[in-house]
């Protein structure tokens, strides 16, 4: 895990005992509330909490994800989720890699891709700071 292959954006977390199954390691499920917790909190990192609901009318609906499963993540060990988000017309993609950081290997990597809509669902544009600011940032093509 090299400091340039890495997003501009990281969050760090610890597994907790409640994310483990049977197996003594993160269940799979688990790693789309992952990349969740890095979508929201990358909102408030960029000062961009306000474009969202509650603080809007609109919401980041999501149209797919994925997760591809590396290397398995246990209790206790301390996880880097490196983000990074681009436009795509109406859509929005955000990419994420999980790093172990007891290990220093990647442990997932994925996508979610989300439209915004308002209250009744129907698709509305960013607003022109979300726009700019994601416009603003580097994308890997594909982020290690």
């Amino acid at each position: 895990m090299n400091a340039g292959d890495k997003a501009a954006y990281a969050l760090k977390k610890r597994v907790q005992f409640h994310d483990t199954d049977l197996m003594g390691v993160v269940h799979h499920a688990n790693y789309l509330k992952y990349f969740e917790e890095a979508r929201v909190d990358w909102l408030r990192w960029a000062g961009l909490e306000a474009t969202h609901f509650p603080h809007c009318d609109r919401l980041l609906a999501v149209v797919s994800s994925g997760v591809e499963h590396l290397s398995p993540c246990r209790f206790g060990e301390e996880l880097e989720i490196n983000l990074q988000v681009r436009l795509q017309r109406l859509k929005i993609e955000f990419q994420y890699v999980i790093y172990n950081r007891s290990t220093g290997k990647p442990a997932a990597k994925g996508f979610t891709l989300h439209v915004l809509v308002d209250g009744a669902f129907k698709p509305k544009p960013p607003e022109r700071r979300f726009k700019e600011f994601v416009e603003n940032q580097k994308w890997t093509e594909t982020l290690p």
